[in-house]
This record gives C-alpha cells, sequence and structure tokens, in this order.
C-alpha cells in the first residue's frame, strides 16, 4: 500500500474516533491507527532509504488525546448478583435443600402419632446453629411437599408465586391423585403456611464444640435469646410458605399457588444448599431412611453419630434404644439397596458409621 492510501486510512480512521464511538469500538479504532502509523513510519523509511527522519507527532497526540478520553468515559457499573435469585437450578432427577434443613431434625419421622402444636419449639440441629418452630408438627411427608415446592421454586425468582395443577403436585412426588392423596396434599401445605421457623446465629462457637457435632437444644427461645446476646446474634424469622388452592367441583381441576417467603431465601445462602437423589428418595419406604438419605445426603464424609443421637435427631417415639437400633440397622440396610451407602457399621461405642457412594453426589458450599 503506497504512502498517499495509508495517510488517508489515517484520517479516515481519526474521523471514525472523533464520532464518538462506543467503547469496545474506540479501542479496536485505536488499535488500527497504531498500526497504520506504524505502517506509514516503515514506508517512509524505506522511501527515504537511511536518512534521519524527524519523528511524526501527530498520531502520538491523537493517541494521548484518545486515551485521556476514554480514562474519562464512565465505564458500565458490575451487575450485582440478584438477592432473589436461585443459586442453583437442577433437572427433574434432583431435588434442592438447604443444609440449614437438611442437618436438622425439623421433619420428624413419626406417622401415627397425633401431631403437636409447636410454640418457639427448639429443633434438633448442629452446634452452630439453633433454630425453633412454631406450628403444626412437621414431618417426612411434609418435607416432600416441602422439596416439591422448592423444585416447581427452582427456575424462578425467589417469592415469585408459581401455580400448578394438583395431579401434577401428586404424581411427581407418587402420591396418590385420589380424593385421599388431595387431602394430604392440602392438610400438608396448610401445615407448612402455618409455620413460623426462627434461626439464630450466634457469632461465635465454642472452640470446643465442632459444628459437625448434632445435637438436641435443650433450652427455650427466652434463655437462647439471653446466652447469645453476650457473644452476638443474627435472628431471622417468618413463615415458609402462602398457598391458595382453587378448586373447580367435581370433575375439576384444581390449581394450587405457592409463594415463598422471601425471607427463607437466606436459608440458602448461609451454609449451602444439597441436591437430593429424588428416584432414591422415592424408592424408600421408611420414614426413618429417608430421613437418613437426606441427612447423609449433605455430607460428602459423614462423621459417626450415636445411636442415641440420632434417635434424638430424628424426633422417633420409639421409646427403646434396642428398637430404634434395629428400625435403624434396616433402614440404613435400605440405603444401602439403593445403592446410595457402600457400607455402614455400628462401633464399639455404639456410634453409626457410614460410607457413601459419590456416584451422584452434589454439593454447592456445603462443609462437612
Amino acid at each position: 500500500m503506497s504512502a498517499t492510501d495509508l495517510d488517508e486510512e489515517f484520517r479516515q480512521i481519526m474521523a471514525s474516533i472523533h464520532t464518538g464511538a462506543d467503547l469496545a469500538t474506540h479501542d479496536a479504532l485505536m488499535r488500527q491507527l497504531e498500526s497504520v502509523q506504524k505502517r506509514r513510519e516503515a514506508t517512509a523509511h524505506t522511501a527515504n532509504g537511511a536518512a534521519a527522519r524527524k519523528p511524526n507527532t501527530e498520531a502520538a497526540v491523537v493517541v494521548a488525546k484518545a486515551a485521556q478520553r476514554a480514562l474519562r468515559r464512565p465505564r458500565p457499573a458490575p451487575r450485582r448478583p440478584d438477592p432473589n435469585a436461585m443459586p442453583v437450578v437442577w433437572g427433574d432427577d434432583l431435588r434442592g435443600i438447604p443444609n440449614d434443613l437438611a442437618r436438622t431434625g425439623l421433619f420428624n419421622i413419626k406417622q401415627s402419632e397425633p401431631r403437636r402444636i409447636l410454640d418457639n419449639e427448639p429443633i434438633a440441629s448442629l452446634k452452630n446453629i439453633t433454630m425453633f418452630f412454631s406450628g403444626p408438627e412437621l414431618r417426612v411427608r411434609d418435607e416432600d411437599v416441602l422439596l416439591q415446592c422448592f423444585h416447581f421454586q427452582r427456575n424462578l425468582r425467589w417469592g415469585d408465586p408459581w401455580s400448578v395443577n394438583g395431579r401434577d403436585f401428586l404424581q411427581a412426588m407418587h402420591w396418590s391423585d385420589g380424593k385421599r392423596g388431595y387431602r394430604d396434599l392440602f392438610d400438608s401445605l396448610l401445615r407448612l403456611s402455618k409455620g413460623h421457623l426462627s434461626i439464630l446465629r450466634t457469632r461465635q462457637v465454642e472452640a470446643d464444640a465442632p459444628v459437625t457435632t448434632a445435637v438436641v437444644a435443650s433450652n427455650g427461645f427466652t434463655e437462647q435469646m439471653a446466652k447469645a446476646e453476650e457473644d452476638g446474634f443474627v435472628l431471622k424469622a417468618g413463615r415458609l410458605i402462602e398457598i391458595e388452592i382453587e378448586h373447580g367441583g367435581r370433575g375439576a381441576a384444581t390449581v394450587i399457588t405457592v409463594e415463598m417467603n422471601k425471607r427463607t431465601n437466606a436459608l440458602w445462602q448461609t451454609m449451602g444448599y444439597t441436591l437430593v437423589n429424588w428416584e432414591q428418595r422415592l424408592d424408600l419406604t421408611s420414614t426413618l431412611a429417608r430421613f437418613l438419605h437426606r441427612f447423609y445426603s449433605s455430607h460428602r464424609d459423614p462423621f459417626a453419630l450415636k445411636v442415641e443421637t440420632i434417635l434424638r435427631l430424628t424426633g422417633s417415639g420409639t421409646a427403646s434404644l434396642s428398637k430404634f437400633r434395629q428400625l435403624l440397622r434396616d433402614a440404613l440396610d435400605a440405603l444401602v439397596k439403593i445403592e446410595f451407602l457402600s457400607a455402614y457399621w455400628i462401633d464399639s461405642a455404639d456410634r453409626v458409621n457410614v460410607r457413601r457412594l459419590h456416584v451422584a453426589a452434589i454439593y454447592a458450599s456445603a462443609p462437612r
């Protein structure tokens, strides 16, 4: 390319720069300008042989002024994450649950016993968190319903309401879609809507109290608050869900609308979450087996727990420890059968040790 052509290209690029292009285009034009200037200088050097040539400062001035304008030009602010966005979206073969719930006794394994009405009742949990619940006692079947609510919510912003056909809700959980199934679903949704959850986090944890040790809070809400005030705390409380059920009469569809409490999104942001293998869970008929499947799903390498601790954590109504130990063996056998566990044993200290198969294990921000 001749010197004249290069000079013309140089002028055209400068004209484009002065039109005020966006930042990305401006940067590209600046690179082109520098390239053309280098070729102009090389052409002039070739034409003049080894004769000395005064440096052409025209391009340098343009580059300097353009760089100053680029610095003054406001750059787009970084996008802030949506606080109500779900932290993860999973497939139909999984169900998500916050670890703050997965590692507690909020959903007990009782079945036929009358339900108690709780009033700021301490819930079995880990040592760095104290949980209180008010409302009708919740059980493993209620957990199935809440897991399915989380599943329907996963593609939406937290707190955005969603609606679903009642039959689709029941079939997703492998519940009967007859009259009994609908009544059980309605009752469970009502219990969840009445439930009020309070989570108290202290800012300091005793050095000799690892967060992996499961305990049962023995003191009431007032006593726990008084203790927490010494070190500082964070208290979050609210209902789990709001519901609306619309039934058009015999033979008509039932539409269920659910709105998750926006404040409960904090459950997903603290100790992380776990994705539970849904088909495995549905294959388990024992409520104890389902409880253990969810609890152990939240740990990569589950730690040993005493049989008595698991008894208290599950909220079992079994009075005899030896009877519960046999029920526990049966539940663990079921977890081995579905290939969730590779092995388990109860040692001489009456501690339950398990080994997981990690083929389908999925975790996020979930400490051991």
